[in-house]
């Protein structure tokens, strides 16, 4: 929950942290108020059955994803970990079979899963798509007023870096990395 509201996909007063220990209080919080709502959900192995299917329908996702930027030979970060084209096939083909079982064997575990993932598009929608939601003023000083009440409550503050000064650092170190790789290519 600390870095989804650090990325701004959940409300900001998450991401805030501790004064004295530097710990993301209420992140914590509301993690373990979310696990105990779901533990009394009723039948707890239903509940991980139907989180488990999005959680492989999410990585088969990404997993094409990935392929995708590889063999169309997308530019991507110059420090990402590089594998041998076969592991992400071999794990595309993996998390693929997992959702065609549970599909075929259990169609109202995926069925489920598959309304979870729908309710989150729905969400992202209204509460994090800028056209939507945050482009109005109101739900802007609804937040504020929110953010300003839950850090007094929790005794934190801010989160020291915003997501902005992260995407600068991250500029600055690929900056930095490709002045390196060109001076070593100017050495040789």
């Amino acid at each position: 929950m600390f870095a989804a509201s650090r990325e701004r996909q959940l409300p900001a007063f998450i991401s805030c942290i501790n004064v004295d220990s530097n710990s993301p209080r209420a992140a914590l919080f509301f993690n373990v108020v979310a696990a105990m709502g779901f533990s009394y959900l009723g039948d707890i192995e239903q509940l991980i059955a139907y989180v488990a299917f999005t959680m492989w329908l999410q990585r088969t996702f990404t997993m094409a994803a990935l392929l995708y930027i590889r063999l169309t030979k997308k530019p991507v970060d110059p420090e990402a970990i590089r594998t041998p084209i076969i592991v992400p096939i071999l794990f595309f083909c993996i998390c693929l079979a997992l959702v065609v079982v549970t599909i075929a064997q259990s169609f109202r575990t995926s069925s489920v899963g598959l309304f979870m993932l729908f309710l989150g598009l729905i969400t992202y929608s209204i509460f994090l798509w800028e056209k939507a939601l945050p482009s109005l003023e109101m739900y802007d000083r609804m937040s504020g007023k929110l953010n300003r009440k839950s850090r007094t409550k929790l005794n934190t503050r801010e989160n020291i870096m915003s997501c902005r000064e992260l995407k600068c650092r991250r500029t600055v170190l690929l900056q930095r990395h490709n002045h390196n790789v060109r001076g070593r290519r100017d050495a040789h």
